[in-house]
């Protein structure tokens, strides 16, 4: 993180793949799919938003259609993750396991037309359990629920710790 705490980045590891429930590898994780992951979430209207909202800068206007995607603190540069906060949040590492932040792979999401549409059609049964089963397939997958977040991230000594 930052001096203040309130811009964490994260470097995504090399070895980081998209794993199907078959322990299929088929694709490197990529930062860009933690943007994708939230952009899905905010545009579903996903019910456990509310966790960081008000945190991530931006996010809170776009979820309500006054703000712009643009201006919402998560970035993508390759394999580093950047997400500025609304303020000081010295446990922000530790809210990274939450489901809301994980990534989505946008080609896979884009392959389930049913679910296409964000708000309108989380709204429908069947996409809500199918935007978990891709969580749990693609994120949890083989890796076990309780590595999430960090089996994708960089283990690295902060420099102001």
């Amino acid at each position: 993180s930052n001096e203040d705490a309130s811009e964490w980045t994260f470097t995504i590891r090399d070895d980081a793949t998209w794993t199907t429930s078959e322990g299929e590898e088929y694709e490197a994780v990529t930062a860009e799919d933690f943007v994708t992951g939230l952009k899905h979430a905010a545009d579903s209207k996903s019910e456990t938003l509310g966790l960081v909202a008000d945190l991530i800068k931006g996010l809170r206007e776009y979820s309500e259609g006054t703000g712009s995607w643009d201006d919402v603190g998560i970035k993508a540069d390759g394999n580093t993750l950047t997400y500025s906060l609304t303020g000081p949040c010295a446990y922000f590492d530790g809210m990274t396991t939450y489901s809301i932040l994980y990534p989505i792979n946008a080609e896979f999401l884009e392959s389930k037309p049913f679910c296409k549409g964000g708000r309108r059609n989380l709204r429908r049964p069947i996409c809500r359990v199918i935007h978990h089963l891709i969580i749990y397939h693609l994120v949890i997958g083989s890796h076990g629920i309780h590595e999430g977040f960090l089996y994708f991230i960089e283990k690295h000594q902060s420099e102001n710790q």
